[in-house]
Parts: C-alpha cells; structure tokens; sequence
C-alpha cells in the first residue's frame, strides 16, 4: 500500500522528532534477524529508556540529510 503525500508528511515529521529528541541514532539493517531477537533487542533498550523503530528508508535518509548527516542506506553491511 502507498502512502499519500500527506501520510507521507506525518511519517517525516515523526521521524524529526525522533531526531530532535535523541542523543544517538543508529541505523541498522535487520533482514537477517529473527523475530525472538529484535524483540529481545526491543525489551533490552526499554530498560534503559531507549527505542527502536523500523523506518522507511527513503524517508529516513532524508530526515537525516536535512539535520546535517549524510546517510548512504546501500553501505549497511559493509
């Protein structure tokens, strides 16, 4: 399903906020893990009042483009 243009607006205004807010972001490809182990990572960063998201890239990368740091999402795993 695509996101309208509006849709779209809210969803990177999410993700500025989620920006604004952090003192770290990292950025990480997940296709390989499993189920039990992004929940596992989900329970852990709770603990210390952290939080994952899963994210658009596209979307994403420019968010982080217009706060100042250049992302390239192809150099995951390198």
């Amino acid at each position: 399903m695509a996101f309208t243009r509006q849709e779209k607006e809210q969803i990177v205004d999410q993700y500025r906020e989620w920006i604004d807010k952090s003192k770290a972001v990292y950025y990480l490809s997940y296709n390989k893990m499993t189920m039990p182990v992004i929940n596992d990572a989900r329970a852990k960063l709770r603990e210390s009042e952290s939080e994952m998201h899963v994210v658009k890239n596209r979307l994403f990368t420019r968010c982080l483009e217009e706060k100042g740091y250049p992302f390239d999402p192809q150099n995951l795993g390198r």
